[in-house]
């Protein structure tokens, strides 16, 4: 009994005692669950211990997560395991809308980006649910403060964390300009995205890239303030933007700074009037700083910029002798340096820079103390004038001077000047009345030139100019061939009048009239400084009288002003028959200007027309004038457009209106294929617009520049002939348009415009096709006929307009072509403009070459106001095209059908005449072999039109155009 008592004794004992073990592992694992958290770069690691609270109201310790942190999990063993963040909740627990569980694998990272702000989050670990804690999530937010806004060149300033929530972390400092740039420092890093570390509102560590190297021109300082050198940072003067974003959370914040120039800037005038003030102006980006200012010895002050770095001084000029001083400003370092004079007076004169001997030149000057303007010249005593109301002008006469550099001093005076004109100063004296004014002058010898042709037409007038200085005539004297002076006349050829020739602004001209053919010489004569020629006695030409040769009058002409100082010039020249001659002119490429050249002696300004007499088609004709650039010959120049001419050999006209000709032959060349990447290919004049004045459609297109076989892009502007402006303008991408004038379509009495379009499109999805009317005066589309091929197939529309039903109305014939092929598999290219396709034919297992071309095509008259049918044509087989010929001479076009051009692989025997208003057919021709024909204007005197037909290589059928009647044939 008593060991059995003993026992329940001791159990009793024990019981209590693991009841309280088991009570202090409870209250361990319900303690504090969120121990603490790190911070890094990207966010962080938040360890945790213990049984998970029911709330986070529980949670005894709050831990902050910030948004866009990542957040790495740990438990107080130091362990990472997989880990369940769930939220977001209230601090009771109770769910928020959108609460989510997001598993997290051992020593990976929870992304808080997009979370909500202001709850909580908890944390569990996967393999123990009771594990864990309560986070809460807040938005990171700070805030930037600068030492100052503004500062100068070279100067530091400080940026501080004003408010900042976040413990600690790592930011992204960039510095950019106004321009949105980030800049650089001396050592060439790029201050964009350099990396800080902070602690709370205080920064701890020095900038460094992203390859930890320090960045040159920031530092933190002992107060937790990153500091900006400007000297070591590329910060001129301007205006910057430093943004600093936390490294984790995204958070940013930036503040501007201004930079401002560092100058000294000092305004003086040069030259002050003894008695006026000399006055300083000051300027500077120093603002209430000392400044020094000294002028000379006799002024010496510090004085006090004021706030916006500006000062004026004024210092008298009463007591300060004559001359010049030094003026020297300086502050904060910079120093800027003037000079002024201290000048008795302001005296100035204007004088032309060059002259000719014999001019009377003009001396204009201003002087605001004196009596006397006194004129010395190269030392010499000139003349004196009086001064009036601080003016003065003097006219030095020039005559007999010599000519080259002359300089003009003027001395101010009260009283004349004790020598005479014409007498030379002393230095002594110059010295000491001191020059009050100087200038330079070049006094050029008198000039004389003469501009004759030396191969005048018979028919027009003999006209001599030319360029004359120092006088206002000359002389002009004209001998013929049998030594008789024809200008100036006389009726006594031993006793010749001298006529005086004017000279206006240096230039003079005498119009001789025409003369007979021969070989003449002209003279011009000018006296020289002296006034006198030996050439000319008593107003009479010094000649040898009758039975005097040519030369012979000429010599003693020259001989009598030898050795004097005459401007003389001597031309010969050739009165012969008028011509007019072209220059070989070269082949030119359809589309490219044609250049022409051409020699002549007819007068400049002769209008020479030129124009296409023979050829395949008409070109403009031109009209130039001649032009003289030199003494030989006068020359003409023309260009004429080539675009719409077809290939062939021209022959060209010129002519001066007067019978004097010349043909010349030129070869019109095929244009090249290969083209621009962006090119104009064609001009098409007419007056769209209705004011009687051409306008001008420009048809360019764009070319890929990578195979320069695709056309891209289409461009169609109508512009206004008068003036330029665009009227309208229409862009097709993938195709190649093609503007052609259409008359009149909708009655409004103005020129209307048809385009024809040819759509690029692979092959194999099938190429299409367009005809639209387009009123041409606003671009407005009438109407529009299209039609798309078949796989692999090809669609060509040409529309032309045509008189059909009346002479009054324009209507359109359209030509559509359809080229096909029955191919099982796409042909390998990429784009149309090919000659032929290869492809596999799996049945035969050999390659296939087929012709690209064949086999269907439509002629369709339509409409041209509305585009409603007419009357159709259809042929099997055939690549035709439907021309407008007016074949019966009554003003209403027929429609010929066949291969109007060469060049195409399938082609047709057949040349076939439709009525242009009905569509019934008028006759037809087969030939034995490919046939192709051309309007041929009349060939039989009815005024008709008639055609040519070649058959074949070797053969031509010339037929009656209203019948189809062979009028003769040619075997070649």
């Amino acid at each position: 009994m008593e060991k059995e008592l003993k026992g329940i004794v001791t159990a009793a004992s024990i019981f209590p005692v693991a009841a309280i073990l088991v009570l202090i592992a409870f209250s361990s694992l319900a303690s504090a669950s969120a121990v603490g958290r790190t911070y890094d770069g990207v966010g962080g690691v938040l360890t945790y211990e213990g049984t998970f609270p029911r709330s986070a109201n529980h949670e005894p310790r709050s831990i902050p997560v910030y948004e866009g942190e990542e957040i790495r999990f740990k438990n107080a063993a130091g362990d990472y395991v997989d880990v369940i963040v769930t939220g977001a909740y209230e601090g009771d627990a109770d769910k928020r809308s959108g609460c989510m569980d997001y598993p997290v694998k051992a020593n990976k990272s929870w992304d808080s980006s997009g979370m909500r702000t202001g709850y909580f989050f908890k944390v569990v670990e996967k393999a123990r649910p009771e594990i864990g804690c309560w986070f809460g999530l807040d938005r990171h937010t700070f805030s930037l403060k600068l030492e100052k806004d503004k500062v100068q060149e070279k100067e530091s300033f400080d940026l501080s964390l004003k408010t900042n929530n976040k413990e600690q972390g790592v930011m992204e400092l960039t510095i950019e300009d106004l321009d949105g740039y980030s800049i650089m420092n001396d050592n060439a890093q790029d201050i964009y995205k350099v990396l800080v570390h902070f602690t709370g509102r205080t920064f701890d560590s020095d900038p460094v890239d992203t390859g930890g190297k320090h960045v040159c021109g920031l530092v933190y300082d002992a107060g937790g303030e990153l500091v900006f050198n400007t000297s070591q940072l590329n910060m001129n003067a301007g205006k910057y933007s430093i943004i600093l974003k936390d490294h984790a959370t995204g958070e940013k914040e930036d503040v501007d700074i201004e930079v401002e120039k560092i100058y000294l800037e000092v305004a003086c005038d040069e030259a002050v009037l003894k008695g006026k003030d000399i006055e300083i102006e000051i300027e500077s980006s120093f603002y209430e700083e000392e400044v020094d200012v000294k002028v000379g010895t006799f002024y010496n002050k510090s004085l006090t910029l004021d706030e916006e770095g500006k000062k004026k001084v004024t210092i008298p000029t009463e007591d300060i002798d004559y001359g010049r001083y030094r003026v020297t400003v300086e502050v904060c370092g910079l120093r800027d340096t003037k000079y002024v004079v201290i000048k008795k007076c302001e005296t100035s004169i204007k004088v032309p820079k060059i002259a000719i001997v014999g001019d009377i030149v003009p001396i204009e000057g201003i002087s605001e103390y004196g009596d006397l303007a006194v004129f010395i010249i190269d030392d010499v005593f000139k003349g004196e004038v009086p001064i009036s109301d601080d003016d003065f002008k003097w006219y030095w006469d020039t005559s007999g001077e010599l000519e080259g550099g002359k300089e003009i001093k003027v001395f101010i005076l009260c009283e004349h000047v004790p020598f005479s004109i014409g007498e030379n100063v002393s230095e002594d004296w110059q010295r000491k009345e001191g020059v009050d004014a100087s200038a330079s002058l070049f006094l050029f010898p008198p000039m004389l030139s003469m501009t004759v042709p030396k191969h005048i037409a018979e028919s027009d007038d003999v006209i001599i100019s030319g360029i004359t200085t120092g006088t206002d005539h000359i002389y002009i004297i004209v001998i013929n061939y049998k030594g008789e002076v024809i200008f100036p006349a006389s009726k006594n050829a031993s006793v010749v009048t001298a006529a005086r020739t004017p000279v206006e602004d240096g230039e003079w001209t005498e119009i001789i009239g025409e003369l007979d053919i021969g070989d003449y010489a002209v003279i011009a004569l000018c006296e020289g400084r002296d006034g006198r020629t030996n050439v000319i006695e008593n107003g009479k030409w010094v000649i040898g009288g009758k039975n005097k040769t040519l030369e012979e009058q000429v010599a003693i002409l020259t001989d009598g002003s030898a050795g004097s100082d005459d401007l003389f010039m001597l031309f010969n020249f050739t009165i012969e028959p008028a011509y007019v001659s072209f220059n070989p002119i070269e082949n030119v490429r359809i589309g490219e200007p044609l250049a022409i050249t051409g020699k002549t002696n007819r007068e400049s300004g002769t209008e020479i027309a030129i124009w296409v007499i023979e050829g395949s088609t008409i070109l403009p004709a031109v009209i130039t004038m001649v032009e003289w650039p030199t003494a030989d010959h006068g020359v003409f120049t023309a260009t004429i457009e080539t675009m719409g001419a077809v290939p062939g050999v021209y022959t060209l006209k010129a002519d001066d209106g007067e019978g004097n000709t010349d043909t010349a032959t030129v070869e019109m060349l095929v244009s090249p294929l290969d083209v621009p990447e962006a090119s104009v290919l064609s001009l098409l004049h007419c007056d769209i617009t209705g004011d009687s004045i051409n306008d001008i459609l420009v048809f360019s297109y764009t070319v890929d520049p990578a195979t320069g076989e695709h056309t891209i892009l289409s461009d169609i502007e109508a512009v206004n002939g008068s003036n330029g402006e665009t009227l309208w303008n229409k862009s097709f991408e993938d195709c190649l348009a093609v503007t052609l004038s259409a008359g009149d379509l909708n009655g409004d009495n103005k020129t209307d415009i048809v385009l024809n379009l040819v759509y690029i499109d692979p092959i194999s999805t099938g190429s299409s096709a367009k005809v639209i009317g387009v009123n041409g005066c606003n671009g407005v589309e009438l109407w529009n006929k299209s039609k798309t091929g078949a796989k692999y197939g090809v669609v060509v529309m040409v529309g032309v307009a045509a008189n059909l039903t009346s002479t009054n109305r324009t209507d359109v014939v359209i030509s559509t072509l359809t080229l096909s092929e029955d191919f099982e598999k796409p042909p390998k290219i990429s784009r149309y403009n090919p000659k032929e396709y290869r492809v596999w034919n799996e049945n035969k297992g050999k390659s296939k070459y087929s012709s690209l071309y064949g086999s269907r095509t439509e002629i369709t008259a339509i409409n041209g106001s509305d585009g409603s049918e007419l009357w159709e044509k259809s042929f099997t087989d055939s690549l035709v095209f439907g021309v407008p010929v007016d074949l019966s001479n009554d003003g209403k076009d027929e429609v010929v059908i066949g291969m109007p051009e060469e060049g195409m692989n399938t082609t047709t025997p057949d040349v076939i005449a439709i009525n242009g208003s009905n569509g019934i057919e008028i006759w037809s021709n087969h030939y034995p072999d490919v046939a192709t024909f051309s309007p041929a204007d009349d060939l039989t005197g009815d005024g008709a039109t008639d055609l040519t037909v070649r058959i074949g290589c070797c053969r031509i059928d010339a037929l009656r155009g209203y019948d189809g009647t062979r009028l003769w044939t040619k075997e070649i």
